[in-house]
């Protein structure tokens, strides 16, 4: 998630996984030309499995790439958090005042072939309550999450007006 507003009354967050986002319109389209490519060239098996491929990839595009933005703002008391996919849009909101802080949750699991540990992480928000918001649908690996909690974590802690 990247700052896209940071001052004492208001912080903005917002992840656009353009990149990501390009590269799967790029394999969908690609594999789509060849799969045609190859049926119309008389290799209908060839063609058929790239296609096959190609909705593969369409499938993980609508899956998983959303566009999400988190505004916390001070002088509304509001927490608002907006999810955009392609197919659909959400929007959680809640008071400022309960927000407790922001955490990261960790998923680990074991490889059943190697037996190596992995763990992929997501950030979330915790309110009163135990109440919690992820900001993410799907963990991930890096050190992202980490950076995101510790900005959330620093407004918060900051004073109204300071």
């Amino acid at each position: 998630m990247q700052i896209s507003e940071n001052n004492s009354e208001r912080l903005v967050l917002v992840d656009r996984p353009l990149l990501s986002t390009a590269l799967l319109v790029l394999g969908f389209l690609g594999m789509l030309a060849i799969g045609l490519w190859r049926i119309s060239a008389g290799d209908s098996s060839f063609g058929v499995g790239a296609i096959a491929f190609a909705v593969l990839i369409g499938g993980v595009m609508l899956l998983f790439v959303e566009h999400t933005i988190l505004f916390l703002d001070r002088p509304t008391d509001t927490v608002l958090f907006r999810r955009k996919s392609l197919f659909s849009a959400t929007q959680d909101t809640a008071r400022l005042s309960d927000l407790l802080t922001a955490e990261v949750e960790i998923s680990r699991s074991r490889d059943s072939e190697t037996g190596l540990d992995s763990e992929t992480t997501r950030p979330i928000l915790v309110f009163i309550g135990n109440h919690s918001l992820p900001l993410c649908s799907h963990f991930s690996s890096g050190r992202g999450t980490q950076r995101a909690v510790d900005v959330i974590n620093a407004w918060l802690a900051q004073p109204r007006g300071g």
